[in-house]
């Protein structure tokens, strides 16, 4: 296939960033300080980043909590490479382990309301207490979606998908430009949902995306068919590598996904990658699917293999942003935030070749010869434009020389990249003195409202409704 070259020429990053502005959908909740736990409801004020964690349930006030807001507005009172102590933060007592369970992966929708996804990421494997009655087996709950009130903050249990065997979920994406849709990732059977209304208003499956059925008709950036074989789920058994998402965002009208392929402990010839396909104006996802990115190795000779991408984003630019999470033990130096920069193809088709930028996440040098601490989430704040990347990161500071502190929490980047010595680390519990792995959260995910839509010429916003003239 013929590439369209004088199109490409013509269609830069910048003219994509315009026509395409991947931050359009999610928005921030407006709580009251009326069931507030911790913190201060001034963390709401302007531009908020949304994290989950592990509760370790012991070491700190924040110890049961799966669920923090940050403000992450005034960097100007923040010093790089330093803990952001005085950053506000908010946190409801409701949004603890004992009615979520363990939760990864979330979403913002377009009224603020919050969506988490059961995981078993940590060792704990936990479900809450909000989960809907044990639909699918006496492990269903962790296919459980819960919904957090963008009002009241009041938990509840939002949607179930089968999970018989308590794989748990990936992440979790919404997408507000294709009929208000879910996808979520189910590492249990291999599919993504989409979740959407149905004709009774009821929230409903409305589809599945099976990646690993599909693969026979898979297909490079140009159309030919790359000659995978399928790979059919295993009876009475989880979706095995292979046919195993995680991350899922939706980026020019195509739901973009990776594929857990390898990790650590489970090395493989087949390199993680991330995928995507098309998407109708109704949120039906259809094939083929098309590889759009395989994954470096951590070190092709030292550390042949790399940890699944667990969260994708896009910048202003349509640069995308991996991250990855390290599986099966809090092991450092073995999962990193890549960026991939996009280059068009066409007025509707891209694609993306690694990015000079490098993102040195924590302070620990692992695998491979890499500060590679991320913990699986990665964001942009639109409304910053100097230090908008936001990473979650294990070990940004161990009892160094100069803090004596250990942080675990969010790493703030420029664009540019950059290491802890330039960034700014927000610790998300609290736990700044222990040494212990557990006495401290782990951090899981993290999600950046967007900005509010500007105001058209001749319009008026009146209780948050735009009319025009």
């Amino acid at each position: 296939m013929t590439r369209p070259t004088v199109l490409a020429i013509l269609m830069t990053p910048a003219i994509f960033a315009q026509m395409y502005y991947p931050c359009k959908c999610t928005q921030k909740p407006a709580y009251s300080s009326s069931h507030l736990a911790f913190g201060s409801t001034t963390a709401l004020a302007n531009q908020v980043a949304v994290a989950t964690m592990w509760a370790s349930g012991s070491g700190s006030m924040m110890a049961n909590q799966d669920l923090a807001i940050y403000n992450i507005t005034n960097n100007g009172s923040a010093t790089v490479n330093k803990n952001w102590a005085t950053d506000p933060y908010y946190s409801d007592a409701r949004w603890n382990y004992q009615n979520l369970g363990d939760v990864f992966g979330l979403t913002l929708d377009d009224g603020g309301n919050i969506y988490l996804a059961a995981t078993t990421l940590y060792s704990t494997h936990r479900t809450g207490s909000l989960a809907n009655p044990q639909w699918y087996a006496a492990t269903g709950d962790h296919g459980q979606i819960y919904k957090i009130d963008n009002l009241s903050g009041t938990p509840s249990a939002f949607f179930q998908l089968p999970n018989p065997h308590g794989a748990g979920l990936g992440n979790i994406t919404y997408d507000c430009q294709h009929q208000s849709n879910f996808y979520v990732a189910n590492l249990d059977d291999g599919l993504i949902y989409q979740l959407g209304r149905n004709k009774f208003s009821k929230m409903s499956i409305l589809g599945t995306w099976d990646h690993g059925q599909n693969l026979a008709s898979a297909v490079d950036r140009f159309g030919n068919n790359l000659n995978r074989p399928a790979v059919a789920p295993i009876a009475n058994q989880p979706a095995q590598l292979g046919r195993r998402p995680f991350a899922v965002r939706v980026f020019l009208n195509r739901l973009y996904y990776s594929i857990w392929n390898m990790d650590g402990t489970h090395p493989s010839t087949t390199p993680n990658e991330i995928w995507s396909v098309a998407i109708s104006s109704t949120g039906v996802v259809s094939g083929p699917a098309r590889l759009e990115l395989t994954m470096p190795l951590l070190n092709a000779n030292t550390a042949p293999w790399n940890n699944p991408v667990t969260d994708i984003t896009f910048t202003s630019s349509g640069s995308l942003l991996a991250a990855e999470r390290t599986i099966n033990t809090v092991a450092f130096g073995q999962s990193r935030v890549l960026e991939f920069s996009l280059v068009p193809d066409s007025q509707t088709q891209v694609h993306f070749v690694p990015a000079t930028t490098k993102y040195s996440v924590g302070c620990l040098v692992g695998a491979g010869g890499n500060y590679a601490n991320a913990a699986g989430g990665v964001d942009v704040d639109f409304t910053q434009p100097t230090y908008p990347v936001w990473a979650t990161s294990i070990r940004m500071h161990q009892n160094n020389t100069v803090d004596k502190d250990w942080l675990d929490g969010l790493q703030g980047f420029s664009y540019s990249g950059g290491a802890t010595s330039n960034s700014y680390l927000i610790d998300l519990d609290g736990v700044t003195a222990a040494s212990s792995l557990f006495a401290d959260a782990q951090p899981g995910d993290v999600k950046i409202p967007c900005p509010p839509a500007p105001i058209p010429a001749g319009c008026v916003s009146v209780n948050g409704q735009v009319s025009c003239m």
